[in-house]
């Protein structure tokens, strides 16, 4: 219902009200990816990134063998998350399932952006929703050295005491 109170040109109040029905049509198998975090972004060298998947049954019939499968070729990874039960009542607690799946970058992979990809199947193994996210390998830090045409100079340095005891290089650019 739609309920509209005013005042009309003539100074007298005016009430209408409204009643719309929606009729709205699911289709039989419908699942929808509805998050999908990837933490961290960006990995400097290599090591893992947690990718948290959250889908929804938005169709009309529940599922039973609804799968997940999280795959980056580039990064030759691949996993998956079987047999998800999912209600198709939207009020239901199991209307929505999370799974959490864990990416690994291998020392040595290259810098540059790695899609990761997911794909939703139905009972049917039918894909029914699709995401890419992409993660971002940085290249490693290196120790900066100086080059052979830089002058360095060695010099006293004072700890917090005021003991000048230590020796320290200093290099300048």
């Amino acid at each position: 219902k739609i309920l509209a109170e005013g005042i009309t040109d003539e100074d007298a109040e005016e009430r209408q009200e409204v009643t719309i029905i929606l009729e709205v049509e699911k289709q039989g198998h419908d699942i929808h990816i509805i998050d999908s975090e990837l933490n961290p972004g960006t990995i400097t060298c290599s090591g893992e990134a947690k990718l948290d998947i959250t889908i929804a049954d938005v169709g009309d019939q529940d599922e039973r063998l609804a799968y997940i499968l999280v795959e980056s070729q580039a990064l030759k990874y691949r996993s998956f998350a079987s047999e998800i039960e999912l209600s198709a009542d939207p009020d239901d607690e199991e209307n929505e399932a999370t799974r959490n799946f864990t990416v690994n970058v291998p020392q040595g992979t290259a810098p540059g952006d790695y899609p990761i990809e997911t794909r939703v199947y139905d009972d049917n193994n039918d894909v029914r929703d699709y995401n890419k996210q992409i993660l971002t390998v940085a290249s490693c830090a290196r120790p900066v050295t100086p080059a052979k045409n830089q002058a360095t100079e060695t010099g006293s340095t004072r700890d917090l005491t005021g003991r000048n005891d230590s020796q320290g290089i200093i290099s300048v650019i």
